[in-house]
C-alpha cells in the first residue's frame, strides 16, 4: 500500500489491523488499531533485484553462444534459446533433463566419472582438464545427429550447491572449413592423390613407427618413361589423363595403409 507523508512524498507501507477493546465514550463500538511499517527500502531493493534478473535474462536470451547450467548430479537447470537451437530442442524441453541427453553414448558413459573426479580433486588441485578451459567435444542433437562443439565450463557455488555452467558453440562449419583447407593444402589437384606435403607427413610417421617397432619401410619413386613425347604428340589433356590413370592403377596395387602420392610433373 502507498501512503503519503505530510510533505507529499509517497511511501510503501505494510499495514496490520488489530482489534482491541477501547474503554471510551463509544461504548459497544468495535475498535481497530492500524500498525504501519515503512517498507520503501525493502521494496526498492526487491525491484532492483527483479530488474537485474530481467536484465540477465535478456542477455541470456540474446547471446549467440548456448548457455547450459547443471547441478552436480548432471540435471539441467537453465538453458538459453541459443542452446535449445544448437541442440534442436523446443523451449523448455531440456530443463530437468540429464546433461548426458546432449552427448553421444561413448561420451555420456564417461561424463559421471569426469564430474566425480572434479568434485573430489579438481576443485582443490586445479588439475581439471575441462573446467576453466575451452575444449572441443562431440555432442548430439535431438534427432541423434552427432556434431562438434566448442565448450568452456565454469563453476558457481550458490546456496551451498555446486553448479556447472557451459558456454557452447557449434563449430561444425568451422571444422568443415578447416578440413577443406587442409584438403586443398595436401591433395594434388590433378589426381586427387596426396601431394608432397602429405607424403612427407606420412613418411615421417612411418619412420617413427619403424623406429619404435621391429619392421622396415620401403619408399619407391615411379617415373613415366617418355611422358614428354605423349604431351608433345597428343597434348597436355591426354597427358593429364595418363597421369590420372597411372595414379589409380598404382594405388590399386598397394594396401590401404600405404601411401601413393603425386609429387612431380610425371
Amino acid at each position: 500500500l502507498k501512503l503519503k507523508r505530510h510533505d507529499g512524498t509517497e511511501v510503501d507501507v505494510e499495514l496490520a489491523a488489530i482489534p482491541y477493546d477501547d474503554e471510551s465514550e463509544f461504548e459497544g463500538a468495535p475498535s481497530i488499531m492500524l500498525m504501519a511499517r515503512d517498507v520503501s527500502e525493502r521494496n526498492r531493493a526487491s525491484r532492483q533485484i527483479t530488474a537485474r534478473e530481467e536484465h540477465l535474462r535478456k542477455i541470456m536470451d540474446t547471446v549467440v553462444d548456448g548457455i547450459v547450467a547443471m547441478d552436480q548430479s548432471g540435471t539441467i537447470e537453465t538453458v538459453n534459446p541459443a542452446a535449445e537451437q544448437i541442440f534442436s530442442y523446443q523451449p523448455g524441453e531440456l530443463v530437468s533433463e540429464k546433461i548426458t541427453l546432449l552427448m553421444p553414448e561413448e561420451v555420456a558413459s564417461q561424463h559421471h566419472g569426469f564430474v566425480s573426479k572434479y568434485l573430489s580433486t579438481g576443485n582443490a588441485t586445479g588439475q581439471s582438464t575441462v573446467v576453466g578451459k575451452r575444449r572441443e567435444f562431440e555432442a548430439q542433437k535431438k534427432d541423434g545427429t552427432v556434431f562438434t562443439i566448442e565448450i568452456a565450463v565454469s563453476t558457481l557455488k550458490s546456496v551451498g550447491r555446486q553448479l556447472f555452467i557451459g558456454a557452447v558453440r557449434d563449430i561444425t562449419a568451422r571444422k568443415q572449413n578447416e578440413a577443406n583447407l587442409r584438403n586443398l593444402a595436401t591433395t594434388d589437384p590433378l589426381t586427387k592423390m596426396p601431394n608432397r606435403i602429405l607424403f612427407n607427413e606420412h613418411l615421417i610417421e612411418a619412420v617413427n613407427r619403424a623406429d619404435n617397432g621391429d619392421h622396415q619401410i620401403a619408399v619407391m619413386f615411379v617415373d613415366l618413361d617418355n611422358f614428354k613425347n605423349i604431351n608433345d604428340a597428343m597434348g597436355h589433356l591426354t597427358g593429364d589423363r595418363v597421369i590420372q590413370t597411372a595414379g589409380k592403377r598404382i594405388t590399386a596395387c598397394v594396401r590401404d595403409q600405404d601411401t601413393v602420392a603425386h609429387v612431380g610433373g610425371d
